[in-house]
């Protein structure tokens, strides 16, 4: 999702002034394939891949060239290498070598070491051959510094696209008006599956309301949480948009990650309050306590739902929709790569 506003917004504002190289990502399970990817073919890039990129920047004759995640440190490389005239922009969405840490150490296993070894090699190369790169939170910026000598040189918040062409989707699954409910929003990875099973295990039984669990890859998770006292997994939906109108609520009870959580910008964008942790809220610096209730322990989640859901706690949605518009919109991020890229442009014709 980043990855489509990033790269809309590079298209629109410089045209075929930025070359704007985009590797789509899929998997390889094979061995060779594993193989690959500690040499820095992961992520749907390969040697065809890479020329194909390659020539995409020759034939451009740009001066600038954007590159979409750190996990392509090898094409940065080639990248520079090949037309070594040209500045290199990478926009890293996480510290990889971070994220996949935590899912080794949550689950250990060679096939994360492998993975987790792999993004390191491929991140370290996008960290050293690239001339300017964007992160999201100055916490991932000082992270970077010390795994690998060097910050970043740009902050740029998430941003999230709404796109009024998606009001039309409607899933039947979703809570008739006038029901009180939460969300849980994200897709089933390390992090978002530990985060219901938490909320599971420490907060439901007290609860009063319902709390639905949204995202690509937890109807995997139905029977485990079948059981389960006011937690009720739905899955991936066609669109977010209703459940996010409908919800009094949207709830992140995150203790791990890097990066920022997109469900954070996306309960604002809707005007709903966010319960959730400091881990959550990083790299949220310009609404942190506006944006919702910052709960880091079960007794705190129960009690502000509580207070939420009989009215003792009310949040206006027009202002929460605000600070979405003037922080996290695609107009707020628009503005702000505007600026990088016109800087890194100036900096290219004094070299």
């Amino acid at each position: 999702m980043l990855a489509d506003t990033n790269s809309k917004i590079i298209n629109e504002i410089f045209g075929s002034d930025v070359c704007n190289v985009v590797a789509k990502p899929m998997g390889n399970s094979s061995l060779l394939g594993k193989f690959k990817s500690l040499i820095g073919w992961l992520d749907g890039l390969d040697p065809t891949v890479a020329q194909n990129c390659i020539n995409k920047i020759s034939d451009n004759k740009s001066d600038i060239v954007y590159i979409e995640g750190s996990n392509y440190g090898r094409l940065v490389k080639l990248a520079k290498k090949k037309v070594p005239s040209c500045k290199i922009v990478v926009f890293f969405h996480n510290v990889e070598s971070r994220f996949f840490w935590g899912a080794f150490k949550k689950k250990p296993s060679l096939h994360a070491l492998g993975v987790l070894l792999a993004n390191f090699l491929a991140e370290r190369l996008a960290v050293i051959h690239s001339d300017a790169i964007i992160c999201l939170t100055d916490r991932d910026s000082k992270l970077l510094y010390r795994i690998y000598g060097r910050s970043g040189d740009y902050i740029v918040p998430i941003s999230v696209f709404n796109d009024p062409r998606c009001d039309t989707k409607l899933s039947g699954k979703v809570p008739a008006l006038g029901q009180d409910f939460g969300i849980f929003v994200g897709g089933a990875f390390y992090a978002n599956v530990e985060a219901v099973r938490w909320l599971a295990k420490y907060v439901a039984e007290d609860l009063s309301c319902q709390i639905y669990i949204l995202g690509r890859g937890f109807e995997d998770y139905l029977d485990e949480f079948s059981d389960c006292k006011n937690i009720a997994v739905i899955g991936e939906v066609d669109s977010l948009n209703e459940w996010y109108r409908r919800a009094k609520f949207s709830i992140a009870p995150i203790f791990d990650g890097s990066g920022m959580k997109t469900k954070v910008a996306e309960s604002l964008m809707f005007g709903r309050p966010i319960l959730a942790t400091s881990e959550a809220f990083v790299g949220y610096d310009d609404v942190h306590g506006k944006a919702g209730l910052v709960c880091n322990h079960a007794q705190e989640f129960v009690k502000s739902i509580r207070d939420i859901i009989n009215g003792s706690v009310t949040f206006d949605e027009e202002f929460l929709k605000s600070l979405y518009k003037k922080n996290y919109s695609y107009e707020a991020a628009r503005e702000k790569m505007r600026f990088i890229f016109s800087e890194v442009a100036s900096e290219n014709l004094l070299s």
